[in-house]
């Protein structure tokens, strides 16, 4: 997770497997438990096994954790030590081929730890709930929503996060730290990031024997930016997937509401944005009481937007006083944000000026993650850029537990921090490729859906998420190059959450059978 916008390879490599690659895997990963030398495969790790209950379903699983070395064969290229923790459902012979899942968060600068112990592996840290005040860490249990019940697991952490490194074998230190801030610019861009991933998606299916297993690629916030370009990076390799799914999707720089500014005449994020702002209104009482639900609010907020807010947008400078006026009003109604507020900013509020103002008569500042969660304000007149209630307040827990997880029962011992988070935002390249300004990839992943007709896409998102609003994604797969066949292999799955859909248990049990079913529907 971690501040939107932040995240990681390149290589091909070939093989032809049986059709019971995963039972060969299966009992291999069981005598390689029995040993103690684990140098049988050509990377560091290390086996260990457990069991999950999904859906009354008791799943015995193998987990692999371990550090995959990229790019050593040839110097010109970046050297990446790549961390990760694989799950494989133990079967028995003449079972079906299991689909395998490569997960990852986003940022870019965000490690894995999110996906793999709030949401979608065997163990689970049930995260702090909103308006709750907690220091302690919150309990490590089993997760009854692990997506193992429908697909093997491989969560991934990027370069430079987690335990994830960029190495060099030079000999002097000077050396090594050229090489290593070498490695580093050419990873930390849109294509280099997918380059890394490719390159371990492709060492991964030759090491365990997966290349006849359905495919999906899962990411969360930057990780969906990072599933484009790695979708397209696999069809290069003539690899295709099944399906991708992308959780509080960020594909279009150019309308994001908090850069909108720098953008005069792009206005589609400040209605698109509108109907979470009144949502989260909603949810603090700040509204009048006409609105008798969220969804009757929402449909009102939905049709003002598109309707007359979005032409007083367009009119620009030509928009009439008292039209101005009118809309400020109506506005404010939505938002609980004074018209005057409203006016003084042109009617084109931004996410960070709204989650400062709307509880500032209590000294709060809500989330732009998931505006449920809100904190006292650590400064009343400048909102620090790093500080957001939502990562302040689970990030310690979750951290935590993982450690604990880690050492009790993956077996994996480092004495290496592990990085939750970096800074890699402040360094990455967000250019777009085909002229100035920063990325849209909706062209690149209707490419691909063109070039691979049978892949579907679920799209994933919260009405509390200011940082990917959801209706800024769902106005994106609205303006997919494609035809009408295509835009069918798309679905949606919305819900009264935020940017991370499994920050409750209400919100995981919904993304489970969501993403359980997509992938079951999709098949092989």
């Amino acid at each position: 997770m971690n501040s939107i916008v932040r995240g990681v390879l390149s290589a091909a490599m070939l093989m032809i497997l049986s059709v019971f690659s995963n039972v060969t895997f299966a009992y291999q990963a069981e005598a390689q438990l029995a040993e103690t030398n684990q140098t049988s495969l050509p990377h560091q790790s290390i086996a260990s096994e457990g069991t999950v209950t999904v859906g009354g379903n008791k799943i015995p699983y193998l987990a692999e954790t371990g550090l995959m070395n990229l790019n050593t064969r040839d110097v010109q290229e970046p050297v990446i030590s790549l961390f990760y923790v694989a799950y494989f459902k133990k079967i028995q012979q003449g079972d079906r081929i299991r689909p395998i899942t490569f997960i990852y968060n986003g940022g870019p600068g965000s490690a894995s730890v999110w996906l793999h112990m709030a949401a979608l592996g065997p163990k689970r840290v049930a995260l702090i709930p909103p308006q709750t005040n907690q220091l302690t860490s919150m309990p490590l249990k089993d997760n009854a929503f692990s997506l193992l019940d429908v697909s093997d697991l491989v969560f991934i952490d990027a370069p430079g996060t987690g335990y994830s490194r960029f190495i060099s074998n030079a000999g002097s230190a000077e050396e090594r730290a050229q090489q290593k801030a070498d490695s580093t610019k050419s990873v930390y861009s849109i294509r280099g990031d997918a380059g890394a991933f490719t390159q371990f998606i492709v060492q991964f299916l030759t090491t365990y024997q997966r290349w006849d297993a359905p495919k999906y690629l899962l990411g969360e916030s930057y990780g969906t930016t990072r599933t484009i370009a790695l979708t397209q990076e696999l069809k290069k390799r003539e690899i295709d997937v099944n399906g991708i799914i992308l959780l509080s999707a960020f594909l279009n720089f150019n309308i994001t509401n908090n850069d909108a500014g720098n953008n005069p005449g792009i206005d589609q994020s400040y209605f698109l944005t509108l109907p979470s702002y009144a949502a989260t209104a909603w949810y603090y009482h700040r509204l009048a009481a006409g609105f008798q639900s969220l969804p009757d609010l929402l449909q009102q907020v939905e049709t003002f937007a598109n309707g007359p807010y979005a032409q007083a947008l367009i009119q620009g400078n030509a928009l009439k006083k008292a039209d101005r006026l009118q809309i400020a009003r109506q506005l404010s109604q939505f938002t609980a944000i004074p018209a005057d507020v409203w006016l003084r900013a042109n009617l084109r509020l931004s996410a960070d000026a709204f989650a400062k103002r709307l509880l500032q008569d209590r000294g709060q500042v809500v989330s732009k993650f998931d505006t449920r969660y809100s904190n006292p304000e650590i400064d009343f007149l400048n909102a620090p850029e790093d500080y957001d209630p939502l990562q302040n307040t689970l990030a310690p827990s979750l951290v935590a537990q993982f450690h604990r997880y880690l050492q009790s029962s993956l077996r994996w011992q480092s004495d290496e921090d592990y990085y939750a988070s970096n800074d890699a935002f402040w360094y990455w390249n967000l250019n777009s490729e085909r002229g100035v300004g920063r990325f849209n990839l909706l062209p690149d992943l209707a490419q691909v859906m063109k070039m691979n007709p049978a892949m579907r896409v679920l799209v994933v998102g919260g009405i509390y998420d200011l940082s990917t609003p959801w209706y800024v994604a769902r106005y994106d797969m609205m303006h997919l190059p494609v035809p009408d066949s295509l835009m069918k292999n798309i679905s949606y799955s919305a819900g009264e959450t935020g940017h991370l859909p499994y920050a409750d248990e209400a919100g995981l049990k919904k993304l489970h059978a969501d993403i359980s079913a997509f992938i079951g529907n999709t098949g092989s």
